[in-house]
């Protein structure tokens, strides 16, 4: 996603709900968290943070409660709440993203083109699946434990533990993989280096 997109119409509304709360939507929910400071006249980045297999939206947050500090009130964070503690990958999951950008796009002055998505584990699985099958919507994301991914070129930030004893190194090692490729980078990186960064770009 890039360039100038038109405003939200959210842009247009003179007053918003801030602060933390819980939210319902065509009968789901979802954890928002909008700065106190908030301004109609202001495009925010969106940020979505799916957890992991078993939480739910204020556990995930729990883990992004830093990153929303570091973002110092540019950024609208939203930690959706999977059915079954579990994400659907093939489809239904899909239109639920679909549906809260939707809704808070006519809430909130959004900017569309900073459109970002967190994952954590099954969380992760699903970021990389939403990226291949929302390249349109998505700016970045962030893979945490997980694996898949790749498509269309996208900024990825791709983190996992080498004693994972849930999801092996080797799903986030291909996840690299994959979206190095679809970036067009090299992928020639030694994973027996411990606690290593890799900066990827072609």
């Amino acid at each position: 996603v890039s360039g100038e997109l038109p405003p939200t119409p959210g842009c247009s509304k003179s007053s918003a709900e801030t602060g933390v709360r819980t939210k319902g939507l065509a009968n789901r929910t979802y954890v928002l968290s909008v700065p106190s400071n908030y301004q109609a006249s202001q495009k925010y980045a969106l940020v979505f943070g799916w957890h992991g297999y078993g939480l739910d939206g204020y556990q995930m947050r729990s883990f992004m409660e830093k990153l929303e500090q570091l973002s110092e009130s540019t950024a609208i964070f939203v930690y959706p709440n999977a059915r079954n503690k579990a994400w659907d990958q093939s489809g239904s999951d899909f239109t639920f993203f679909d549906q809260m950008v939707n809704e808070l796009s006519n809430q909130y002055c959004i900017d569309k083109s900073r459109i970002s998505s967190v994952g954590f584990s099954n969380g992760a699985f699903f970021t990389n699946a939403l990226a291949q099958n929302r390249p349109s919507m998505i700016h970045g994301i962030v893979s945490v434990a997980g694996g898949g991914g790749g498509g269309l070129p996208m900024q990825a930030m791709i983190i996992h533990g080498n004693q994972d004893r849930w999801v092996s190194f080797s799903s986030g090692a291909a996840s690299i993989s994959n979206w190095a490729h679809a970036n067009g980078c090299s992928t020639a990186i030694d994973y027996s280096a411990r606690g290593s960064c890799y900066y990827l770009s072609n």
